[in-house]
């Protein structure tokens, strides 16, 4: 690299593409991103670094960073992952003149954006879009959960759209996945399609799916251009994905012969095919259990959420040495990172419930408040670990799989058990708490609230 960017000036370059960079190169030679704000040197406007994998991106993170470290008056169009979706805000506060500010940015006329596991897309998404309404060109590929209802046509017509009057092009992919509730409609396609009917003059596609715990919407735009499609049921639509390399597939019924010849057949250019098949057993009027004389691999077969739903159980009975597959470990933290195959305590990510990165600062590692949390759900959890294992690297705090993440009751990290301040220290206790409260069923909440107020000290935590 020295020999090309260090030998000579470039006045006349105005694009620089990166392919096939990994992280270290990138990290190496763009750490100051000279290449954006030396403007002596080099008048780049356009500035793409792209990696061979999304896992490869080089990620920026702009917490804390003066705005003369990464800040360009030429600059019109960028490419590049931020570690968290607040740093995507923070590019948009003025370092970059000619996106403007926040409040108003006419000159922004292209806008791409992708976001795993956002549960907070009507609270940060939309607000930060509506900023947008010069767009001529809009790019989302999202992945929703806790809401109540799927983001369908009306939707984005009614919160995105028609806030847009320049946009001639749309390009999406929304999944979003809501929980089972008893007030929940089980929309069918033709349904979601009826509302994609808002969308004007673009070919559109929805599928859904409903398994035990909830449900599953995808909604996107014909031609799909993405490359990566997860989380798909034993149906199909009839549609060519003809860029996708990536696809996850799982569902309680097997997936037959006629099932793989229609991938081949929709998906052309698949490189890596994911399956996870599963039948859950339900048992909806069980109270009562007692495996105390069962072997220990009953334990997680009727206890493991995923293979068996026992949704009215009050009442277990096991012995002791079956009871230590239910109950992770407390208080002792390096016990609990071994357990869990997490980074040392002072590891860039080392909060079990958050993704806050720590800072060096002084020779020591410290970890800056933020009001808003990224909090880590189950699906990030078991995502992020299965690839640190599968790439054989440190994954935002994960060094592989957790040994008993197959057979908790409870996914992860929602049944660790914490009994020290290590999160206060932090000062996310009250977000990893909310987070926890509001993952209980209301029977098990309002038995917290009773014990919350039969106790001494003030209850500060969930209000």
């Amino acid at each position: 690299m020295e020999r090309i960017i260090f030998v000579a000036d470039y006045p006349y370059l105005t694009k620089l593409k990166l392919f096939d960079f990994n992280q270290d190169i990138a990290s190496a030679y763009f750490k100051d991103l000279s290449l954006v704000y030396n403007e002596d040197n080099i008048k780049t406007s356009w500035e793409s670094i792209v990696g061979s994998s999304m896992s490869h991106y080089p990620v920026l993170a702009l917490h804390d960073v003066p705005p003369t470290t990464f800040s360009s008056s030429i600059l019109t169009k960028l490419c590049i992952t931020t570690n968290v979706f607040d740093d995507c805000l923070r590019l948009l506060n003025g370092r970059l003149k000619q996106l403007t500010t926040l409040n108003d940015l006419p000159n922004l006329k292209c806008f791409s954006l992708t976001c795993d596991f956002i549960d907070a897309c009507d609270a940060q998404i939309v607000p930060l879009l509506r900023h947008m309404s010069y767009l001529e060109e809009l790019t989302v590929y999202l992945s929703i959960e806790n809401r109540d209802t799927f983001v369908d046509g009306t939707h984005l017509h009614n919160e995105i759209l028609i806030h847009m009057p320049q946009l001639h092009s749309f390009v999406f992919y929304i999944r979003t996945d809501i929980g089972t509730t008893d007030s929940m409609r089980k929309l069918s396609n033709n349904d979601i399609q009826q509302t994609l009917k808002k969308i004007k003059n673009q070919k559109v596609g929805c599928m859904t799916y409903y398994p035990t715990f909830g449900g599953i919407c995808h909604v996107f735009s014909i031609p799909f251009l993405f490359d990566r499609l997860e989380m798909i049921g034993n149906t199909l639509p009839n549609i060519i994905f003809n860029n996708v390399t990536f696809l996850m597939v799982f569902d309680s019924i097997a997936f037959k012969c006629e099932f793989f010849i229609r991938v081949a057949r929709f998906f052309p250019l698949l490189k890596e095919l994911q399956i996870s098949n599963y039948i859950i057993i339900e048992l909806p009027h069980v109270i009562s259990l007692d495996i105390k004389n069962a072997d220990t691999d009953y334990v997680e077969q009727f206890l493991n959420n995923r293979k068996t739903y026992l949704p009215c159980l009050t009442k277990l009975t096991a012995c002791y040495d079956q009871l230590l597959k239910l109950l992770t470990v407390t208080g002792d933290l390096s016990a609990l990172r071994s357990i869990l195959n997490f980074m040392a305590h002072n590891g860039y990510f080392s909060c079990f419930f958050c993704y806050v990165r720590g800072i060096h600062r002084g020779g020591k590692r410290q970890y800056p408040y933020k009001e808003l949390v990224d909090m880590r759900t189950h699906r990030h959890f078991a995502q992020d670990s299965l690839t640190a294992s599968r790439l054989q690297r440190k994954e935002k705090g994960y060094v592989g799989v957790s040994v008993i993440a197959s057979i908790m009751d409870t996914q992860l990290p929602h049944s660790i058990i914490i009994d020290y301040a290590h999160s206060s220290l932090l000062r996310h206790a009250k977000a990893m708490f909310k987070e926890l409260y509001k993952s209980l069923r209301p029977s098990d909440r309002k038995v917290v609230d009773g014990a919350l107020v039969s106790q001494r000290f003030t209850r500060l935590i969930f209000y």
